[in-house]
């Protein structure tokens, strides 16, 4: 099943900001591979109890998880901003796999407060790590589909 992946055609992607290289082919491998098991709504208590052991196996302190409706043209799925965690409820992004990439950036802005990518090689690397033990995929196969679009992980 991974051969598939690894020789499915790349799409282009859109052009990179200077401060964040890395942001839209994160986006596009996340649409293409992890986003395939977005179609579940999470009860936010679960999600929060998943936050909070996740950041307990980090030593960091959980977010708090909250769940927000925006719908319209390009609506987000998902924000981190100062210890919060944001949802949209609004188009089936109240899952865990959102969670997990939102909870990457929490976990990843407490350990490097100074790193100035938000989806550099070490927030990949917190986020790969998620993936993995919470089951989505694995670190390996990560890192292998991250290599083939160009996405770095540390």
């Amino acid at each position: 099943m991974l051969s598939h992946y690894l020789t499915h055609p790349i799409s282009p992607v859109r052009k990179h900001s200077n401060r964040d290289p890395q942001k839209y082919k994160l986006f596009r491998l996340e649409r293409e591979f992890v986003g395939t098991c977005i179609y579940h709504v999470v009860a936010v208590e679960d999600l929060q109890r998943i936050a909070d052991h996740a950041c307990r196996e980090h030593k960091v302190l959980p977010p708090k998880v909250t769940i927000f409706r925006q719908s319209g043209k390009k609506p987000p799925d998902g924000w981190y901003l100062d210890g919060t965690i944001g949802l949209n409820g609004a188009y089936s992004a109240q899952n865990t796999c959102v969670l997990l990439h939102e909870l990457a950036h929490h976990i990843h802005s407490a350990r490097f407060p100074d790193d100035t990518q938000d989806h550099g090689p070490m927030f990949c690397r917190f986020y790969a790590d998620l993936l993995d033990k919470y089951r989505i995929m694995p670190f390996d196969c990560f890192c292998l589909l991250a290599d083939r679009w160009g996405v770095e992980v540390a």
